[in-house]
């Protein structure tokens, strides 16, 4: 497994960007405990997976514009499961409950 370096000056780019982050909130009970620093690696390479699923036209078929306009309802919102729902063609709990399987076929379609 390679070694997690932190990148040089991270928390002093993050200060500078306080506060334009908007405040999210949502149901997270699903993903508790699924990224912890024993066990980080593994779940970056699944959301990567998830992301490359939902933007491929063999997967979910999501575009830039819909991203756009999850992050613009966001920004309204605060509430991410709600504007994924709406911008994603799927709710994060079926998304979760059902990711292995998606993940799965999608591979399977593109080899």
């Amino acid at each position: 497994m390679p070694e997690l370096r932190p990148i040089p000056g991270w928390e002093e780019r993050l200060r500078r960007h306080e506060g334009c982050f908007p405040q999210v909130s949502g149901d997270f009970s699903g993903f508790t405990g699924l990224v912890t620093q024993e066990k980080l690696v593994r779940p970056l390479r699944t959301i990567g997976l998830a992301l490359d699923f939902l933007l491929d036209p063999a997967g979910a078929n999501r575009c830039g514009a819909d991203v756009k306009a999850l992050l613009q309802e966001l920004a309204i919102t605060h509430d991410f499961t709600t504007a994924f729902a709406n911008n994603m063609g799927m709710s994060v709990k079926v998304l979760h409950d059902n990711l292995r399987d998606l993940l799965a076929a999608w591979l399977e379609r593109r080899t």
